[in-house]
């Protein structure tokens, strides 16, 4: 596997499965670019993306947030690998989902994705504690 050659190659074993997402993320985030690229050229939006005189702080959040994204994924596959065994990813695994889910939920209401008391804003309140309780509901089922 990815992970046994990296460890092979001297790659510590608590984030030798860290490597597998360099490629999943490299992978997906050229496909992502080329998409998103697409869509600024048949928009002809390539003036507001790069001059517009909010694109220096929108560039900087960008890369803040792809650097808080695969820094959350290492910690998970750090987090999971150092709680051991079968343990470790029934652990951490609910706990990455559940933090990303409520984390994307108090953005977007700093955000202002929605407006206060707004029918979406109660639906996805609503949708994250229920997807937040099935992740650990299905957890818990793992370790029985």
């Amino acid at each position: 596997s990815i992970s046994d050659a990296a460890e092979d190659a001297g790659v510590s074993p608590i984030v030798s499965a860290d490597v597998i997402w360099l490629f999943a993320f490299c992978i997906a985030g050229a496909i992502n670019c080329v998409y998103a690229a697409v869509l600024i050229h048949r928009g002809g939006s390539w003036a507001l993306f790069v001059c517009d005189s909010n694109a220096t702080r929108r560039w900087g959040v960008c890369v803040i947030s792809g650097f808080a994204f695969s820094g959350h994924i290492h910690i998970y596959g750090t987090a999971s690998n150092l709680l051991g065994g079968s343990l470790g990813p029934v652990i951490a695994w609910p706990t990455l989902m559940c933090s990303t889910m409520v984390f994307g939920q108090i953005w977007g209401l700093k955000l202002r994705e929605f407006v206060a008391g707004d029918h979406g804003q109660v639906a996805n309140g609503l949708a994250t504690a229920l997807l937040c309780f099935a992740i650990v509901l299905c957890s818990c089922a793992a370790i029985i």
